[in-house]
């Protein structure tokens, strides 16, 4: 078994990349907008990944191709709008 390779330094996105211009950053944490649940505060600062400024940017993955991993992450998703269908 080879040693631990740590993907993500949480000071920038160093390693990473998309298939276009992306907006992934790294900020100090997110929180639910108390004004718009649907959205997300953005702490400025290092530690995390988070997808831009408007949670709508490509899909990002490692430059470097990996074998087997395990993978362990958390993520926050603010509140969902759903037009024209129901939460299940």
């Amino acid at each position: 078994m080879s040693d631990w390779v740590e993907l993500f330094n949480g000071r920038d996105v160093t390693g990473w990349t998309a298939a276009g211009d992306h907006a992934w950053k790294t900020a100090a944490g997110v929180s639910p907008d108390s004004e718009d649940p649907t959205r997300l505060c953005i702490e400025p600062g290092h530690g995390v990944l988070i997808n831009g400024d408007t949670g709508r940017t490509l899909d990002i993955r490692t430059s470097t191709e990996h074998g087997s991993c395990d993978l362990s992450l958390d993520f926050c998703v603010p509140q969902p709008v759903f037009r024209g269908s129901t939460y299940p």
